[in-house]
């Protein structure tokens, strides 16, 4: 069996297909029985993990494979019909090559300058004297 789930996940073949491969076919009630077990989906699970595993630590895969691995997938998507998924193959694929900006970049200081964080500062050093806070932040606009 572990030799058919190694089938399965490496050439993404169904247990019925990797059965017939190792010449130990398998009928179809045969094949759905099994894969409902529990043992079977940890063993495949697991398969899968060990196989995911040794693709990630590979030396060759940089982010310029990735980026002609996502190119090619965007093609195949294009040439199936299915440009909506191609274009958000191809907008990944620009994040990642950092043509694009970041989604969100927040400015948490905003147009605050020197002498705004010493007015502040002084504030701050002021409330730790006294018993109450009273900060005033400058409008940023």
């Amino acid at each position: 069996m572990t030799e058919a789930v190694e089938l399965m996940v490496r050439n993404g073949v169904t247990l019925k297909q990797a059965a017939t491969e190792l010449q130990k076919p398998l009928t179809t009630i045969d094949c759905e029985n099994i894969q409902r077990r529990r043992s079977f989906q940890k063993l495949l699970r697991d398969a899968r993990s060990r196989y995911h595993a040794e693709v990630g630590s590979d030396p060759s895969l940089t982010k310029a494979s990735t980026i002609g691995r996502l190119s090619i997938l965007a093609q195949k998507l294009e040439d199936e019909g299915v440009a909506d998924k191609a274009a958000e193959v191809l907008y990944k694929l620009s994040r990642l090559a950092g043509w694009l900006e970041p989604d969100s970049q927040v400015n948490v200081f905003g147009d605050l300058n020197a002498k705004d964080f010493e007015k502040i500062r002084k504030t701050l050093e002021e409330g730790k004297k006294g018993s109450q806070l009273n900060i005033t932040v400058p409008s940023v606009n």
